[in-house]
């Protein structure tokens, strides 16, 4: 140890460096909400009908409308983003508009199909999500990571 460093606490040390504080990060970032959430449900005894579909659909809307609109201004308000994937800032979002429309327009042809597309995806795009967040916790926990971790 330098002469600068000082030695870490036991908190700190279990903890890590948190971005609120570690209630809050395990709650929301690290998923224990979830968790929560699922023992609820799952101990509901018509955990079936716990929330109506009306009410489910403003949640999901809500709750992925926010990380569809993070994304979008990380896209567009990162200095070189869109010029640097133009195919990703200029291709894409016509395309996405087009096939949303005909989703709605056709709704009982494609509605499966974008329905299937929306469940495979997403468990994917979100578990690399939270590997991109343990590894980003990792570094800010000052936890070398090796080229195969």
């Amino acid at each position: 140890m330098s002469r600068n460093e000082v030695p870490r606490g036991l908190a700190t040390t279990l903890l890590g460096r948190s971005f609120v504080h570690p209630v809050l990060d395990y709650l929301l970032i690290g998923g224990g909400l979830s968790l929560l959430v699922t023992a609820v449900v799952l101990m509901s005894p018509s955990h079936t009908e716990l929330l109506g579909a009306g009410t489910l659909s403003w949640i999901v809307l809500f709750s992925n409308g926010s990380h569809f609109a993070a994304s979008t201004v990380r896209l567009y308000t990162k200095p070189g983003a869109a010029s640097a994937m133009p195919f990703l800032s200029k291709v894409v979002p016509p395309i996405v508009i087009i096939l949303m429309t005909l989703a709605v327009v056709y709704v009982g042809r494609v509605g499966t199909i974008l329905d299937t597309l929306y469940l495979t995806w997403s468990p994917y795009h979100y578990s690399a999500q939270a590997y991109g967040l343990a590894v980003m916790y990792s570094y800010r926990s000052g936890c070398a990571l090796e080229p195969l971790d």
